[in-house]
């Protein structure tokens, strides 16, 4: 122990130091520990904070002079000008168990907070020139977690990147050029930081709102970016119109996931889980619906935008979700498609807006010998629709539909003659299938089953398939229109 002016008191693992003010310190050596049971647990308290240092580590003295302020900058205190390491990860942030919050890797992100909420005071945070998405995100989601909720919070992305004599300056133009931003390293530079710093912005924006908001809390913050959506549609539309094309969509949908998933793959667990959650949740229903409502009334309805301009173009028919987005309306298939709030809301906007779009064919048939097996219309224009056995091309009508559930469109899709099952798809108005076979030797044996058992079904080579769509020759005497 090196001291100046001082002078302690050394009692059994513990030694009283007392030091003058004004002085720089001092320093603490050991020269010699037992390396079988070595000097461990080492704490240097000021007095009065040994039995409180754990759960209020910071000394009234060194708070008092911060009182009276509304926000605290951090930048000296994570070492923002010539943060290290480079690139800046989660791992090697500096954890409050650190034997000291001095260095180049700046001090913990715990005490900054703590800090902040002794004093109700709202920080400000300088993300390192070099972290990488990972420390951004898992920055903000502390933050989130730890903060009192009644402080705002202020972002920054480094500090003074103009100015030359700080190593983030010249990783800002390292950056730049190796990207090709502009010819001239210091314009580079600068176009590097404006990109990192929406970048950043982003991720806090993604990392600490949409884990912490309920699927309501989602829903409406859907439906308040439909202004920024359509007003991109109709900026696009005017920038087509100018240029004499036509305006159709690649790949529609939603994008509700972790920006950062897609820009540079990296996320983050609950993040992801919750917006896996809500791309499953029936809340997601009228948010896609709207996106198609907009696209129609700002893109497909304009007089000089008519086909081929106006297409939308779903992605995806089928998709597993994961940290990259829940693309598919369908999550695999043999989904049952009326369970997902997705697919319900693209079917339903296309009943609504073509309604000839058929969900199968108004007759189908199976000829077996003299007898036909067939569902067809009851009646033009409406749903109402009949299957059964006929041996004289239809003038008379053996009814098997007495027992079966539901109104919709049925399908025949083949026969059986060794079984006498009858294989029927009852479609709704937004193309889900319900699946029977029926047994032709009893109205009463109409068995629901399900897809896979269907199609496996109806994949035996006993099976006669039905005939094609249209095809109605030798089957019955007329089929409806």
């Amino acid at each position: 122990m090196r001291y100046k002016q001082s002078f302690f008191f050394h009692f059994l693992g513990r030694i009283i130091v007392n030091l003058k003010h004004g002085h720089n310190g001092f320093m603490l050596k050991i020269l010699k520990t037992n390396s079988h049971n070595p000097l461990h647990n080492i704490r240097i308290l000021l007095p009065g904070y040994e039995e409180r240092y754990k759960f209020f580590p910071f000394n009234e003295i060194f708070l008092e002079p911060l009182r009276r302020y509304s926000e605290i900058r951090f930048m000296d205190f994570l070492h923002t000008n010539g943060h290290t390491p480079e690139p800046t990860a989660w791992a090697s942030r500096r954890l409050s168990s650190y034997h000291t919050q001095e260095g180049t890797n700046g001090g913990s992100i715990e005490y900054m907070i703590d800090i902040c909420n002794i004093l109700g005071a709202n920080p400000w945070f300088n993300m390192p020139h070099a972290a990488d998405d990972n420390y951004v995100t898992n920055f903000a989601e502390m933050v989130k977690k730890k903060l009192r909720p009644d402080l705002k919070v202020y972002v920054e992305y480094s500090n003074e990147v103009w100015n030359g004599i700080f190593r983030q300056t010249h990783y800002t133009q390292e950056e730049g050029m190796k990207r090709h931003l502009d010819t001239h390293s210091w314009k580079a530079g600068m176009k590097y930081y404006n990109i990192r710093s929406a970048e950043i912005a982003n991720l806090w924006k993604s990392a600490a709102l949409l884990l912490n908001l309920t699927m309501d809390g989602i829903a409406s913050y859907c439906e308040n970016d439909t202004n920024r959506i359509e007003s991109g549609y109709g900026h696009y539309m005017e920038v087509a119109k100018n240029h004499s094309v036509k305006l159709l969509m690649y790949e529609g949908g939603p994008a509700i996931m972790e920006n950062s998933a897609i820009a540079h793959g990296v996320s983050h667990d609950l993040v992801t889980q919750k917006a896996i959650q809500f791309n499953r949740d029936s809340h997601i229903e009228p948010v896609v619906y709207n996106v198609l409502e907009s696209w129609r009334r700002i893109v497909a309805n304009d007089i000089n935008n008519n086909s081929p301009g106006g297409l939308f173009n779903y992605f995806s028919s089928t998709g597993t979700p994961s940290k990259y987005g829940s693309w598919g309306m369908l999550e695999y298939t043999g989904q049952d498609p009326a369970t997902v709030p997705k697919y319900r809301a693209v079917q339903n906007y296309i009943t609504k807006y073509f309604p000839k779009n058929q969900f199968g064919p108004r007759c189908s048939f199976v000829t077996k010998d003299s007898m036909t097996y067939g569902c067809i219309h009851k009646q033009s224009g409406t749903r109402n629709f009949t299957c059964g056995v006929t041996g004289d091309h239809g003038r008379t009508w053996s009814d098997l539909t007495g027992h079966i559930p539901g109104t919709g469109m049925l399908v025949l899709d083949g026969y059986n003659p060794l079984t006498h099952l009858m294989f029927i798809r009852s479609v709704d108005n937004i193309a889900a299938n319900t699946y029977f076979t029926v047994d032709t030797r009893s109205q009463s044996k109409w068995q629901s089953q399900t897809n896979w058992d269907y199609y496996s079904l109806l994949a035996s080579r006993d099976v006669i398939r039905r005939k094609p769509d249209g095809v109605y020759s030798g089957s019955v005497t007329s089929c409806f229109q």
